[in-house]
């Protein structure tokens, strides 16, 4: 049995992309997450966010970019299971018709759990954030926890 003794077993994902529209009905913005290993225990998420326009946004649109440092405190890898860890994110609201913009920086942590199947990946998440800067934008600024639902594929 020659081809007995090697592993059959595939290799471990370092790499994710993901999107979530669930927060277009909880925080109205889509998000696309590319996350990325830095070790066996720790990743970086990176985010792209679009707020189209709503009553929570004040007629706002928003582009925003922000980040999270991921620790995995389970027996599994990086971009696979338990983990939690500081995030940060910067929404730049603009208002064309009322010539009006702002910028809100929030600041907060994530709690997540993903699961693989495969090269499939769906990560449910809750995160904390506390909004400051710029001028009040409803649901973006103070304290305020949202859930999340990241799809995605992961190699």
């Amino acid at each position: 049995m020659l081809g007995s003794s090697m592993s059959d077993t595939k290799a471990q994902p370092k790499n994710d992309l993901s999107i979530d529209f669930i927060n277009l009905f909880v925080q109205r913005y889509v998000s696309l997450q590319y996350e990325f290993s830095l070790s066996n225990e720790s990743s970086l998420a990176l985010r792209l966010y679009f707020a189209p326009k709503s009553s929570y946004t004040g007629d706002y649109t928003a582009p925003g970019i922000g980040a999270a440092y991921r620790f995995y405190i389970t027996n599994e890898r990086a971009v696979s299971g338990f983990n939690l860890g500081p995030a940060v994110d910067a929404f730049f609201f603009s208002n064309s018709s009322l010539n009006r913009s702002t910028t809100v920086l929030s600041i907060g942590g994530d709690v997540a759990y993903k699961l693989l199947a495969g090269h499939f990946s769906v990560e449910p998440q809750l995160s904390l954030r506390f909004g400051a800067i710029g001028d009040y934008v409803s649901n973006y600024t103070g304290t305020y926890v949202y859930p999340s639902v990241n799809i995605g594929f992961a190699w």
